[in-house]
């Protein structure tokens, strides 16, 4: 991901694994858990700074039908992380704890087989870093960053059936959402106290594609590219694998149940 940031050109990447399950209560009603790892590095040759993290942790999740067929999901994640940072030479390392809060709401219109789907997502992430004394026994004091964002915009998409003996339904999709970053406490700190972050909003373009084969399993595929005015670039790609519990001959867990492995880098 190539970040070209005003007064500090940075360069960064991140990975991230995500596995977790549902449950089906009702038919609009889903709950589950999900466990994520992540890590990813950033640096700034004219800051002469590189951070690298690795964060683990886990969540809930909740799905639940609202009037005029519309849904709603509620989650909450935390992760423990680690991180190891250079300044100009100096080294350090220090451990942060990091919650974060998402609330999505959605709702989908069909024409035969074309569909819309306007959606809004609320998200909130309060990461906490502990204080730390670096190499040269500088003392370096902890921060805590807060990120509050809300996104908009409609996916459009369509849904292909497919009655062979392999393939169930292909969906290829594409969406735009508005980003406003209306809490943002930066995201790159140097060692005189100065924090660099980007604007408040910006603008998201992406696509993907689903497939559910005929037995239940699930792939999914897409990638987005997104942009903060002129200070900020960068892209993303995802990938992921799902399966109902009882195409994995599990259905005496939980006859609902599915289970779903995302991947992507960024």
């Amino acid at each position: 991901m190539p970040i070209d940031l005003n007064t500090a050109d940075r360069d960064g990447h991140l990975w991230w694994m995500t596995l977790g399950t549902s449950y089906a209560l009702s038919d609009d009603t889903k709950i589950g858990a999900f466990g994520r790892y992540r890590e990813g590095e950033v640096g700034s040759t004219a800051l002469q700074a590189d951070l690298k993290s690795q964060f683990i942790g886990g969540g809930l999740f909740a799905i639940f039908g609202l009037p005029m067929d519309s849904r709603l999901l509620m989650s909450g994640l935390y992760e423990h992380g680690d991180s190891d940072i250079t300044i100009a030479g100096d080294q350090g390392d220090f451990d942060s704890d990091q919650w974060t809060f998402e609330a999505r709401a959605d709702k989908r219109f069909e024409l035969n087989q074309y569909w819309i789907e306007p959606r809004v997502n609320l998200l909130y992430t309060n990461q906490d870093n502990d204080s730390f004394i670096d190499s040269a026994g500088n003392a370096i004091q902890g921060q805590e960053l807060e990120l509050g964002r809300l996104t908009y915009g409609p996916t459009l998409g369509m849904t292909l059936q497919d009655n062979g003996q392999l393939i169930a339904t292909i969906s290829p999709q594409a969406h735009i959402r508005g980003i406003w970053d209306f809490q943002n406490d930066g995201s790159f700190t140097t060692s005189t106290g100065a924090v660099y972050s980007t604007s408040e909003t910006g603008l998201n373009l992406g696509g993907g594609l689903d497939i559910v084969l005929a037995n239940g399993l699930l792939l999914t595929a897409g990638g987005d590219w997104f942009t903060y005015d002129t200070e900020l670039q960068g892209w993303s790609l995802r990938g992921g694998i799902g399966s109902p519990l009882a195409a994995l001959g599990l259905a005496n867990v939980s006859p609902t149940g599915f289970v779903k492995l995302d991947m992507g880098a960024t």
